[in-house]
């Protein structure tokens, strides 16, 4: 057989090269990441044995093993502990950050002590780093028992240029799968908000505390590292692009299936798509940075028995409370109370929490014409009637208004638009759930930009 036949038939032919590089590029959980490579490299590297090593941190970590072409149950375990691989081989890659390429590992006598060469005796060996932006991210470990030199020059190339696609691939699902768990722990902390609100409205108040502190430490570090990494899955994503993109230029002419799958991917939509992803996550990360103090906002809740009251009393009893922040200040002139109140009858209700929704309303209220530019015309006006089987209150103010962008988000946990350490995003929520969950009403609100905004609460009777 001629050497051109030969090198030929070493050589993967384009389709299948190009197959290989859009398989691993396409996959972006870690856990098929992995498998997907795991496949595509026994699919092409002609070898019997393939173990994938990943760093976790200093420490490499197998991930995944092939022996005899059957798929190996693993269980992530540190390389030093365990006998699948050739620790001599792979400490020697590690070191030197190069390919290793044994043709016969018989007849070698430098890894001739190591225990896993003595015990199992194979042939050809080829251990390879993954290697991405300078660093070592983890090392592959291929194994032929049945032929001497399976690994040939040719194919060598081959191999390796699947492995430096790979290192990008991998370490670009790690920093999503990453991401992902920084959505869950957000939808967690959701969780963990209205749970702390059913709290505050129980007995268990004084276990507040000590859930506060627990939250901070589970969530601080983990929070700060995901955010740390933000801007790395933004490059390796971009690294991704780059490597498709120069692949199409070096093969303009692929496979009519590789093409027709090529012109399916629209790579525009996944990096707008990828990066819209990661700003999600890094805005997410900023918001949780500030949880632990909002949650202490929620403990000043409380909790008063069922019962009939006057509802005027507790709002009078608000704006005296609000009296200080009512009257004249140095930059702006007294705020005005208007009052209409209807004949209302005895309501049965948690007076003590209408009393909170009163004032955080009021207090928004205030804000909202401490920051009007109308500084002498100030107005609160207060509002309630009885309607049928339900009495309704308004709150109304003349102050900056809001978008309606705003008014979407207004009652959700810990959403605030003044700045940081003048509010606790806390208020409207608690107003919110204390209006429909405990007393089964409605609060709405209505706002036009630099007219004034009227907060409307249902109450049944």
């Amino acid at each position: 057989m001629s050497s051109t036949s030969t090198s030929t038939g070493e050589l993967l032919d384009l389709a299948s090269l190009m197959k290989a590089s859009r398989s691993l590029s396409q996959e972006i959980d870690l856990k098929g990441a992995i498998a997907n490579f795991m496949q595509v490299i026994q699919e092409n590297a002609g070898a019997e044995t393939v173990a994938l090593m990943l760093f976790r941190e200093e420490t490499l970590i197998l991930e995944a093993k092939i022996a005899d072409r059957q798929t190996q149950p693993i269980d992530s375990i540190p390389v030093e502990d365990t006998l699948e691989v050739p620790l001599a081989i792979v400490n020697t890659v590690k070191r030197t950050r190069k390919s290793l390429l044994l043709d016969n590992c018989v007849g070698e006598t430098d890894y001739v002590g190591d225990r896993y060469i003595k015990e199992n005796q194979p042939g050809s060996i080829l251990c390879l780093p993954l290697s991405d932006r300078g660093k070592l991210r983890g090392i592959v470990y291929l194994e032929n028992n049945r032929t001497i030199g399976a690994f040939t020059a040719d194919r060598v190339e081959v191999i390796e240029l699947l492995c430096a696609q790979a290192a990008i691939t991998l370490e670009n699902a790690r920093l999503y799968q990453e991401s992902r768990k920084a959505l869950k722990l957000e939808r967690e902390l959701h969780k963990l908000q209205q749970t702390q609100i059913q709290l505050i409205q129980s007995e268990k108040m004084f276990s507040l505390g000590q859930m506060v502190a627990g939250v901070a430490h589970e969530i601080n570090n983990p929070v700060s590292f995901i955010h740390g990494n933000i801007t790395h899955a933004n490059t390796y994503m971009e690294q991704v692009l780059e490597l498709l993109a120069l692949y199409q230029s070096h093969y303009p002419q692929p496979h009519q299936e590789i093409e027709e799958a090529m012109e399916e991917m629209d790579l525009d939509f996944l990096r707008s798509d990828f990066e819209k992803l990661l700003k999600s996550m890094g805005n997410g990360s900023e918001r949780i940075k500030n949880i632990v103090t909002s949650l202490r906002t929620f403990a000043r809740l409380d909790e008063s028995k069922l019962k009939r009251v006057d509802l005027h009393k507790g709002i009078e009893s608000t704006l005296t409370v609000l009296q200080h922040r009512l009257q004249k200040q140095e930059k702006r002139a007294e705020i005005q109370v208007e009052k209409n109140y209807g004949k209302l009858p005895l309501v049965e209700c948690y007076a003590g929490q209408l009393n909170q929704v009163f004032l955080n309303i009021l207090n928004n209220a205030i804000d909202a014409l401490e920051e009007c530019e109308l500084q002498d015309s100030l107005t609160l006006h207060i509002g309630t009637e009885a309607d049928g089987k339900q009495v309704k209150i308004t709150i109304a103010d003349n102050g900056v208004g809001m978008s309606e962008q705003t008014q979407k988000q207004l009652f959700d946990p810990f959403f605030t638009t003044k700045e940081v350490g003048k509010g606790t995003g806390l208020g409207l929520a608690i107003a919110y759930q204390i209006v429909t969950e405990k007393h089964g009403g409605k609060i709405t609100c209505n706002s036009t930009v630099g007219k004034g905004t009227i907060f409307t609460i249902i109450i049944p009777r």
